[in-house]
């Protein structure tokens, strides 16, 4: 009987180790300690880091402001703003960054730092790739927990470091329900809800959507 229960022990032990180390290994393919911050025309400071070979914002855009310095204006373009800063609810937008419309993503003055761009459909492709393909990647890309995603948030465990927040947009407000974010063509977007581990590759409808910026 003890010998009984030392075989077990000892495959419990071993299991635990096969369980460390695959954390470990896990840490070294999405690269958590590739880490850096990237400043933006406004001195806003954002945290980034490096998923398979691409670099990404972990942030969302906030600036008011092109590259060039020229002003981002809080006027009417279609019906919509041209961007959103939640009202000025600052408690908000500093959680959340700002949401902007088409014209801002077209626009050639760039919103993106200097070296850094809105990503393309085949760079958002390249990360989703990287991380498993779409079924999961929306997941391992979602803050993990119920401090700003809604109950289940399923999947959501922030394995990249991508840390996707729910700021809502489209032609809805769905803060804490979804992330919608911009393709540099302004026709395709890509989403994450709160109930599903998956992310979506849609074509962009009506409302404003959040910017990552990916390193030239």
């Amino acid at each position: 009987m003890k010998g009984y229960h030392s075989f077990f022990s000892i495959i419990k032990i071993i299991f635990n180790m096969e369980i460390f180390f695959i954390s470990i290994f896990a840490s070294h393919i999405y690269c958590q300690d590739s880490t850096g911050t990237v400043k933006d025309i406004d001195g806003n400071l954002y945290k980034t880091i490096k998923i398979g070979n691409q670099w990404w914002m972990a942030e969302n855009l906030k600036v008011t402001h092109f590259r060039n310095g020229q002003s981002i204006k809080l006027v009417r373009y279609f019906n919509q703003l041209i961007y959103d800063d939640y009202s000025g609810d600052s408690a908000l937008s500093d959680i959340y960054g700002y949401l902007y419309a088409e014209q801002c993503v077209l626009d050639k003055q760039c919103l993106c730092p200097l070296g850094w761009h809105i990503p393309s459909d085949d760079e958002w492709q390249i990360l989703i790739d990287s991380l498993g393909g779409s079924l999961y990647a929306g997941g391992k890309m979602k803050e993990a927990g119920n401090s700003h995603w809604k109950i289940p948030n399923r999947g959501g465990s922030n394995i990249s470091g991508f840390n996707a927040l729910p700021g809502g947009g489209g032609s809805n407000d769905g803060v804490g329900s979804h992330a919608y974010f911009w393709s540099s063509d302004g026709k395709i977007i890509r989403i994450i809800y709160f109930d599903y581990e998956r992310i979506f590759r849609a074509y962009h409808s009506y409302g404003m959507k959040s910017v990552r910026c990916v390193k030239d």
